[in-house]
């Protein structure tokens, strides 16, 4: 916590004396200089330092301020170390960052990279350091939007802190010093974040894009500097490697992304190869699954694109979806062994971020699951053979909200609020969530009940997660369900049917449909395939749904607030 200057020779009403033990012992006046008494220096004597002085019991009314309010169980009780040419409001938002946006990033799945890793580069790297100022001030305002002055403040000081670290990033490659490319590195992974904290997810997927690149091309470099003990531990390469596939992994998902599916492959080959899974933890666990899914989707998107081939499907793709399975279920049986092992630990019985890591990988493993059963189908139809796993993935998502619901209240609140606030806003994170899950849901699953609780799940949430964003997909799956129930409608009235099409021209009626009257939305009814054209503005895209044999292009333009 950072304090406003104070007046040192009186507090609460009695004289301190201040000055080094050598000045007080001839009765001079100390010139307080530090670590040394100048007055000591230029005499020629020994400075024999400065007594510590025990904290005051009171200060003055005014005197003192609090940044944040939060839990004594979460309390780092952490300042930044003392940095040059940074005013107050700056040094306040890199003690945010250390108290509490490096732990908030690094849940539920335990990860330091941003509260050990980071935080150590910051000290000693400009770039770094003005990129993290900018990152913790950006991250306050998701959490507690108040729309206030200082609200405003803190996004002038992060715009001015990024424009800074990025002008660094620009001098030291132009200069083509030796720590650029780390530096390079690390800040294309907080610029990432940055960016999808605003809501700017195709500047977030091009961050993403340049530090997959760069890592997958300097790798080798990397390691002989790890090699030659230059500040590069394995253990980092391997973070910000995890870090990046998980990114890239929900980059990917997304209509259009910025991210290559080759280069996430060449980097996915560097990393460890298992012959048989085994998790200590949730976060090995997160590794691995976020692994399978790029490989997942990289088969989904080859796949759609030769679905219409008449050898479809070919023996190359059936060849490389089977080597996907085994894997799949060695994992499965991997992270049951690490539920069973977990069960009797403390998580089970309370809000633990354990468990709420266990509920992300569970619904992560659902949506990989039903994605590589559905991988040589061509008909939407298919999609209803997989609706227990759909409920599986909405019920699930529930339970994680009622954990996170009980984990806010245990802590008394939101965490770390800036004025004592205890209001709860939004959640981000970088690694794998539920956003993607509940919208494959909302746009694949055709039980009335099952996608308009998923979809009622992205409408009343908050969620940002990498490059997805709750509300936003939700509109567009609103849209999706709009369109698919009001064709549904007319196909039926077409065929004589009135009880089947008034079934679905009211919108937000939850028919009690069962696993085969789901199947009442017919192939012709479905949208096929969703395109996403990024318009000339950050926050703003025009989405066209498209059915399989239809020439219509259903648009909806999409506008989001930052």
């Amino acid at each position: 916590m950072i304090n406003v200057p104070i007046d040192k020779t009186r507090i609460g009403g009695s004289k301190v004396k201040t000055g080094c033990r050598t000045c007080k012992a001839r009765r001079v006046k100390c010139d307080e200089g530090k670590p040394s008494c100048q007055r000591c220096v230029k005499a020629g004597r020994k400075c024999e330092g400065y007594a510590t002085s025990p904290e005051p019991a009171n200060l003055p009314v005014g005197q003192r301020f609090v940044h944040y309010v939060e839990s004594t169980s979460t309390a780092l009780s952490r300042s930044p170390s003392p940095q040059p040419g940074l005013d107050t409001p700056a040094l306040r938002s890199l003690d945010y960052y250390l108290n509490a946006t490096a732990l908030y990033f690094g849940e539920p799945f335990g990860i330091d990279l941003f509260s050990k890793d980071l935080s150590c580069f910051m000290q000693n790297d400009k770039a770094v350091r003005h990129s993290i100022i900018a990152l913790a001030a950006f991250h306050e305002n998701f959490l507690h939007p108040t729309k206030s002055t200082t609200d405003n403040q803190r996004r002038l000081l992060a715009l001015d802190h990024y424009s800074q670290s990025i002008q660094t990033v620009v001098h030291l490659n132009q200069r083509n010093q030796q720590k650029a490319m780390l530096t390079t590195l690390i800040t294309c992974l907080v610029y990432c974040c940055i960016e999808s904290i605003q809501g700017h997810f195709v500047s977030a997927m091009r961050h993403i894009a340049s530090g997959i690149r760069l890592l997958a091309e300097q790798e080798d470099s990397l390691l002989e500097r790890e090699r030659l003990g230059n500040g590069i531990s394995k253990g980092f390469i391997d973070k910000m490697r995890r870090m990046f596939i998980s990114l890239g992994t929900q980059a990917m998902s997304m209509e259009e992304s910025e991210v290559s599916a080759a280069v996430v492959q060449h980097l996915q080959s560097a990393a460890e190869e298992h012959v048989g899974y085994f998790f200590d933890s949730p976060e090995q666990a997160l590794a691995d699954i976020a692994q399978l899914m790029n490989d997942t989707i990289r088969l989904a998107t080859w796949a759609e694109s030769c679905e219409n081939d008449s050898d479809f499907p070919n023996h190359a793709l059936v060849s490389t979806g089977d080597r996907l399975d085994r894997p799949f279920e060695e994992w499965t049986r991997a992270y049951d062994q690490l539920l069973t092992r977990s069960s009797h630990t403390q998580y089970r019985s309370d809000c633990s971020s354990q468990h709420i890591a266990f509920l992300v990988l569970r619904v992560n493993q659902l949506m990989t699951r039903i994605v590589l059963s559905f991988k040589y189908q061509t008909s939407q139809t298919r999609w209803d053979e997989y609706l227990e796993g759909f409920k599986a993935i909405v019920s699930t998502s529930e339970d994680l909200l009622v954990v996170e619901a009980q984990q806010r209240a245990k802590s008394g609140g939101s965490p770390w609020s800036s004025d004592g606030q205890t209001s709860y806003q939004g959640t981000f994170s970088l690694t794998l969530g539920i956003v993607p899950a509940l919208f494959l849901t909302c746009t694949r699953c055709r039980d009335r009940v099952t996608r308009h609780r998923a979809l009622d799940i992205l409408k009343t949430q908050r969620r940002r997660e990498s490059v997805w964003d709750s509300q936003v997909v939700a509109v567009v799956a609103e849209r999706i369900i709009q369109v698919e129930e009001e064709s549904t409608s007319r196909y039926w009235q077409e065929r004589g049917s009135p009880s089947l099409a008034d079934s679905h021209t009211q919108q937000g009626r939850k028919a009690h449909l069962d696993s085969s009257e789901a199947q009442v939305v017919p192939e012709e009814a479905r949208i096929h395939s969703v395109v996403i054209d990024w318009l000339d503005s950050e926050n703003r895209a025009q989405v066209f749904l498209m059915e399989k044999h239809a020439t219509e292009r259903h648009k909806q333009v999409v506008v989001w607030n930052e």
